[in-house]
């Protein structure tokens, strides 16, 4: 009674019955997969909107080193004409974690 007093409005009677129960149908698989799609797109661009975000504020001083070992060259005569062959053998080393 108090409660009709203070929502008179809000006040709606329901009746569970067999009609209440007919009417209610499943998701179709097509919508199913409307709502999964939808949803890992908003994880992914949430998780873009973050990386964006985040990135200006790390710092990033990436160092290498590169070291030449060895270079052979071998030089051939194919009948008149010469050709030469190089090989570089060398060591590099990158470090692109802070």
């Amino acid at each position: 009674m108090l409660k009709s007093l203070i929502f008179p409005h809000y006040h709606i009677p329901f009746l569970w019955t067999r009609s209440s129960f007919v009417d209610f149908k499943m998701y179709s698989l097509a919508q199913r997969a409307n709502s999964v799609f939808a949803f890992s797109l908003t994880v992914v661009f949430v998780l873009l909107g973050a990386v964006a975000v985040i990135t200006p504020f790390i710092s990033s001083n990436p160092t290498t080193e590169v070291h030449v070992k060895e270079i052979a060259v071998w030089t051939y005569d194919y009948g008149g004409s010469i050709s030469e062959i190089a090989f570089v053998t060398m060591n590099l080393e990158a470090g692109m974690c802070v």
